[in-house]
């Protein structure tokens, strides 16, 4: 289903709404007024990155991680988990506790 973008003319919001592909499907309303003027804005979209890439970012963000700060390396350690296809996040945030203890 394709993501859209909208403000609202009539207070300023701007919000996305995922919309059905069927022919005569409703408008959306406004999100924050349920005004229906609405103005559709050009949408940026990217592309989904394959494993290595998702790992490789994750492990980018681990290496600029304060390796002081227990809580935030476990979260970057849990994220690493969570960008390999075969989700090993829980794993792997039980191994790095057990250390940390």
């Amino acid at each position: 289903m394709p993501l859209y973008e909208y403000r609202c003319k009539s207070c300023g919001q701007k919000f996305s709404e995922l919309s059905g592909v069927v022919a005569d499907s409703q408008p959306p309303a406004c999100t924050a007024c349920g005004s229906l003027d609405l103005e559709k804005l050009v949408s940026g979209f990217r592309t989904g990155k394959d494993e290595t890439q998702r790992v490789e970012s994750a492990a980018d963000a681990l290496e600029r991680t304060d390796p002081d700060d227990g809580q935030a390396v476990g979260d970057a350690v849990a994220e690493v988990g969570r960008a390999m296809d075969d989700d090993i996040s829980s794993e792997m945030s039980e191994m790095f506790e057990r250390d940390n203890e």
